[in-house]
């Protein structure tokens, strides 16, 4: 939006409160989750982690004096698709567990869903904007698990409601959606391509619906290259500028994993790449349209 900045190389590199911006939080790593838990990767026994918040990644932030920032890592036909899907089955109500940078909530509050955005580690110039652009849209911050099963189960009985798992990945997920599964009538699993197809294939012999965003005809008919362009060039400018400061051409840059190899900064959550992830859609056990 256009409130935002890129930070170039410093920010944490996985989910932290607060801020994700280095300078502003430097003990945010005391509070992450690089996972679907909470941790303290500012301690040896966090393994990886501990280690990876050595490194520098890249973010959006707040620009000075701006209009409200939000941003999103769920590229546009993933929106679509779950918008289209969800009035389909004539659902009232959005749960989405994961709120990163609120676009998405934002954009399904803005089609005329009735939304509540739950997140763990909730950013808190993320929480300010949400709060200034859709006050409608209650900030639920803390165990995604408890909330999600708490909101469903105390959802009115005239509500049809989906669950997005965009907080827990997968099979944790999974997990939390049997407990609700009965009462939901469409579930959304970001990311669900991941772990070499683990979980489409778990979804298939458990005999779920499901349909996935990478369905040829879909991806035919929603190509994602005009909206993304505006961002590749954002991340190929900045990520350039960067690289000039470097004495080596950028080979440290680069093999450390803070620009690709085409240049593009490198943001955690793979902003720079954001075609490469997918979401998948089960039709739940409740009420359709």
């Amino acid at each position: 939006m256009p409130g935002c900045r890129i930070v170039p190389s410093g920010c944490w590199c996985f989910h932290v409160a607060g801020s994700m911006v280095k300078a502003d939080n430097p003990r945010g790593h005391e509070r992450c989750a690089p996972k679907d838990a909470m941790m303290n990767c500012a301690s040896p026994s966090a393994g990886p982690f501990y280690m990876k918040a050595r490194r520098n990644c890249s973010c959006f932030a707040q620009r000075p004096a701006a209009p409200p920032c939000l941003f999103g890592d769920m590229r546009p036909a993933k929106l679509l698709a779950i918008i289209a899907a969800s009035r389909a089955a004539g659902v009232t109500h959005i749960i989405e567990q994961g709120r990163y940078g609120g676009l998405s909530a934002y954009i399904y509050a803005l089609h005329g869903f009735k939304v509540t955005s739950v997140e763990l580690l909730p950013l808190s110039e993320v929480s300010a904007a949400m709060k200034q652009l859709v006050p409608n849209v209650p900030l639920v911050d803390g165990d995604g698990r408890k909330a999600v099963i708490d909101l469903v189960k105390g959802a009115p009985a005239s509500e049809k409601l989906m669950v997005i798992f965009d907080g827990e990945k997968r099979q944790t997920a999974y997990e939390t959606y049997l407990q609700v599964k009965s009462r939901v009538s469409l579930a959304a699993f970001d990311d669900s391509n991941l772990d070499s197809g683990t979980f489409p294939a778990m979804l298939q012999s458990n005999g779920e619906a499901a349909w996935h965003t990478w369905d040829c005809a879909f991806m035919r008919a929603h190509d994602d290259a005009r909206p993304l362009s505006f961002l590749e060039d954002d991340l190929l400018s900045a990520g350039r500028a960067l690289l000039t400061t470097a004495q080596d051409g950028g080979l440290k840059m680069r093999r450390q994993g803070i620009v690709d190899q085409k240049g593009r900064l490198s943001f955690h959550g793979g902003m720079e790449d954001l075609s490469r992830f997918h979401t998948t859609l089960v039709r739940g056990g409740g009420p359709w349209a």
